[in-house]
């Protein structure tokens, strides 16, 4: 297991989004301002497509689409 995910077991953030497109975009952009691709986004067994990234602060984000997740609930 890779550093980033046992430090990520205990704290990492979670964003879900509409779509594994927007995921892939977002995904992308973290990188471009300056972020770490740590894991492209997959297909999880469970269902849901994410990656890992790191932002720019070194908080560690899974980037996430879900079909069963409305991303706009409240």
């Amino acid at each position: 297991m890779p550093a980033w995910q046992k430090r990520s077991l205990l704290r990492n953030l979670g964003h879900f989004l509409g779509s594994r497109d927007e995921v892939d975009e977002l995904v992308d952009r973290i990188a471009r301002a300056g972020g770490s691709l740590l894991e492209r986004p997959r297909e999880r067994p469970w269902g849901i497509d994410s990656g890992y990234v790191q932002d720019p602060d070194k908080h560690l984000w899974e980037i996430m689409h879900s079909p069963f997740v409305d991303p706009n609930a409240s």
